[in-house]
């Protein structure tokens, strides 16, 4: 193997991916009005609240969503407590956390191309054989006054990889208290 060859087809490779993004963003127009959800914790504990939630959203299309908590404090608080009764490891497949010093009220930077369903399972209301990571709220937050906010936003015309180079973005910006970047 030539580590100068390998390099040239790996920026090859990078080139091409940098031209397609572009060719993504000229094409791509503006986003969609976005949309919000508001809600307190206390609502993700009740079945039929999530249900009748998750009907009022889209079922298809590409989606950029946050989840937002105006009390990050109470939220964490709960996340801990949680995290301290189950013990070491990942039970439930939740989203990995970021551990802020600073932590922003921002829980959750996401897209999807299933809204409805995603929503649900970061609620927690989801088949328990479901190996998909989420926030999965109805287990750790158990404080009932926070209150959340759920927004998102269609991006019709883009493709996998501009939805992957804005969900990164947002990302960044936001600097979401659970997940991590580049995870579509």
């Amino acid at each position: 193997m030539n580590l100068q060859m390998d390099l040239q087809h790996v920026r090859a490779t990078q080139l091409a991916v940098v031209e397609a993004l572009q060719a993504a963003l000229v094409a791509w127009q503006e986003p969609e009005a976005s949309e919000a959800l508001h809600f307190v914790a206390a609502d993700v504990q009740r079945d039929e609240w999530v249900l009748l939630a998750a009907a009022g959203l889209p079922t298809q299309g590409r989606y950029l969503y946050v989840f937002e908590v105006d009390d990050v404090q109470t939220a964490l608080h709960d996340y801990r407590a949680y995290r301290q009764q189950t013990g070491p490891g990942n039970p439930g497949f939740l989203s990995r956390f970021n551990n802020a010093p600073v932590p922003t009220g921002t829980l959750y930077v996401g897209s999807s191309n299933g809204l409805r369903e995603r929503f649900k399972m970061h609620l927690g209301y989801f088949d328990p054989r479901m190996r998909t990571y989420g926030l999965k709220l109805r287990k750790w937050l158990v404080s009932s006054t926070p209150r959340l906010t759920f927004r998102y936003c269609r991006l019709s015309n883009a493709n996998q990889a501009l939805m992957q180079l804005l969900e990164d973005g947002l990302w960044e910006l936001r600097q979401p208290v659970f997940g991590k970047k580049g995870s579509s």
